[in-house]
Order: C-alpha cells, then sequence, then structure tokens
C-alpha cells in the first residue's frame, strides 16, 4: 500500500440537526434553523480518522464542510470558498489525496475551480468515475436480482443524464444495448448527449426529454441529479418501476415505495469496506463506503498524481472499476438495501406481484 494519506470532504445533508450530531451529540439538541444559521460561523471540521480494522495507522480523515445543501444553492461563492477552506485544512493534517462528497463537487464545477488555486498542493477528485461504473454495473445486477430481467429488456430511464455522472453512465449502458430516454431540465444539452451516444453506439434507441411525466413509460429509473430537493414523486413512476438512487443528498423519498405501487428504490453508488472504520457515522451501515469515497482511497493507495476533475468519462470509468478489483480485500458489492434497509427485510408493498424481493 501507497503511503499517501487522503481526506475526503462531506457536509450536512437531508437534516442538518442529524448529521451535525453524527460530528458532535449535543448539536443534536440544537434547532435544526439555528444551527444552519450558526454554522456559518464554523470552521471546516477533521472528524473522522480513517483506519484499517486491527490497526491504529491513519489512511486519512473525513472531513465536515459546515454548509447545509440549501446554503449551497443560495451562497454558492461562499460553499466554494468554504470548501477550499477544507481542501487546505485537509492539506494541513497531510492529505495528498482530497476527495469531493455529495455538493462539495458539483458546486466546485466538479473540483476544476479547486485546481486552479496556486496554493494548492494536494490532488484532487470528484469520484464520479467510479460513481458512473458502479452505478451502470450495480443497476444492471439490482435488475436481475429484483426484476428477474436484464437492463436490455426494459425501457431505461436516466434522470440527470447530462450531468458529469449521468453522461458516463450513458454512454456506458448504451455500449451494453440498453434503450435509454435521457432526461434533464436542459433541451440542449440533452440533444448534444443525445447524439453523442448515437455516434459511440449507432444504432442505440435513445430518447431525451425535459417532461418527468416521460418517466412513466420506464421499467427503471436511475436517478443520478444533484439538488437539495426530493425532485421523484410517485406521479412519476409506472406500478412496479425500479429506482436506483444515485444521488447524495437524496433526491427520492420513502414514499416511492411505500404507496402500494411496487416501486423498490435501491440505495446506489454503495460499496462494501469490510475493513475499513471511518472514525465517525458517514450515513451508512457499518462496512459500508460511498463510491466516490473509494475512489479516493484508491488514489491514495496507488499513488496516483493526476486530477480526476470535471465531467467522467466510460474510459476512465472502466479503468477505475478494475483497479477497485485489484484490492478485492478491501471492496467488494453488497447486498442491496432501500434507505438503509436490506431489501429482503423491507415490507412487500401492496401490489408488488411479479417483482422479485430478495
Amino acid at each position: 500500500m501507497s503511503e499517501i494519506q487522503f481526506a475526503f470532504l462531506i457536509h450536512p445533508r437531508e437534516s442538518v440537526q442529524e448529521d451535525m450530531a453524527r460530528v458532535f451529540w449535543p448539536l443534536g439538541m440544537v434547532p435544526e434553523c439555528l444551527l444552519t444559521w450558526g454554522m456559518k460561523h464554523f470552521p471546516p471540521i477533521v472528524r473522522g480518522e480513517v483506519t484499517l480494522l486491527g490497526s491504529d495507522k491513519i489512511m486519512g480523515w473525513i472531513i465536515v464542510v459546515p454548509l447545509a445543501s440549501s446554503q449551497f444553492y443560495s451562497s454558492p461563492r461562499r460553499a466554494q470558498k468554504m470548501v477550499l477552506r477544507a481542501v487546505r485544512r485537509a492539506e494541513d493534517e497531510g492529505a495528498g489525496v482530497v476527495g469531493l462528497g455529495a455538493l462539495t463537487s458539483p458546486f466546485t464545477l466538479g473540483g476544476k475551480t479547486l485546481t486552479r488555486d496556486n496554493g494548492r498542493r494536494a490532488i484532487i477528485t470528484n469520484g464520479n468515475s467510479l460513481t458512473a461504473a458502479v452505478t451502470a454495473l450495480e443497476a444492471g445486477r439490482a435488475c436481475q436480482e429484483i426484476k428477474g430481467t436484464t437492463l436490455a429488456e426494459q425501457e431505461v430511464a436516466i434522470l440527470g443524464a447530462t450531468g458529469s455522472v449521468g453522461t458516463a453512465v450513458s454512454l456506458l449502458l448504451a455500449e451494453q444495448g440498453v434503450p435509454l430516454t435521457l432526461l434533464a431540465r436542459n433541451e440542449m444539452k440533452l440533444r448534444r448527449l443525445r447524439d453523442r451516444v448515437l455516434s459511440q453506439s449507432p444504432g442505440s434507441k435513445v430518447e431525451a426529454t425535459i417532461d418527468l411525466g416521460d418517466l412513466r413509460q420506464a421499467g427503471v429509473v436511475i436517478v443520478v441529479t444533484s439538488g437539495a430537493e426530493q425532485i421523484l414523486q410517485p406521479r412519476h413512476l409506472k406500478d412496479g418501476a425500479l429506482v436506483y438512487d444515485d444521488t447524495q443528498p437524496r433526491n427520492t423519498s420513502p414514499s416511492l415505495s411505500n404507496n402500494g405501487s411496487g416501486v423498490v428504490v435501491v440505495d446506489g453508488g454503495v460499496i462494501a469496506t469490510p475493513r475499513i472504520r471511518y472514525g465517525m457515522d458517514i450515513g451508512l451501515p457499518l462496512g459500508r463506503g460511498y463510491a466516490c469515497l473509494v475512489e479516493t482511497m484508491l488514489l491514495a493507495l496507488e499513488g496516483d498524481p493526476t486530477n480526476h476533475v470535471g465531467a467522467a468519462n466510460p474510459g476512465r470509468a472502466k479503468e477505475i472499476l478494475e483497479l477497485m478489483g485489484r484490492y478485492p480485500d478491501l471492496f467488494s458489492f453488497p447486498p442491496f438495501q432501500s434507505f438503509g434497509v436490506p431489501i429482503g427485510e423491507r415490507p412487500t408493498p401492496l401490489g408488488a406481484t411479479g417483482i422479485l424481493v430478495r
């Protein structure tokens, strides 16, 4: 293993009160609105020391950026400055690689703005390459295990298709002959992506739309949006749809699969890391990490000297997935969960006949 240490940036997501209580439990006693207001006076917080099970040697750190998801949108320039402060704090700890979690990536243009800082010493990665690779691979496995079919036999919609992860996932799935409906807000970007998919995978079945209502035609919906709100609603989905949710903060709600429609929501972009301890609650069951976090660790393990910022691409996604395969003792694919609960332990929704639930 390399001696390079890393840091990974996170921030409060759905509930500031709950997430900050993971950092320092008394903060869970502070009202949400007061805590959100007061956090602007906090510096980046070095909270978790990442170690291997049975060892006290520090591999890296989890650093909390004290901004709520809503504050990234209301004050994007302040958010960029706070993320840069967190990177410098990571470098002061000795991190040679810094990974960007949740909204710290899109609000720094996938890390591009951070690489313009002449004083920066650490390598930056947004983790999008491994996230895209895992999403394309695991959405297929989820479809097989839960619906009993392949993605190529389904109409697959990608919500947030024009983003960094969504673009790479679209291209990866088109290579496999998966029929796609690409959905995003910007029609021009959608047309460019559709043309790119058709150029790289001639003969692909691919449509583009800005209408969320068109999701009702899809048997599988892959959610790769970047937002602070729950975009997807039950009315947007057909009965029995499978939703692979790869968003942080989450853009889906438990109501999607608790309304008798037979919809199953799978927690996406998660990798089993049974030998790694994060020194804090990162919002996942013990022994699991986000794909973007795992990519950060992989670059540190390999001593990779290259920034991995901006848009992901299929070639790089395949490379980083292959790299992960070199560390089978550290990283693997876990059983699927839905909102943190194993799929087989969730009550089968009414009307779920025909859906194979693990």
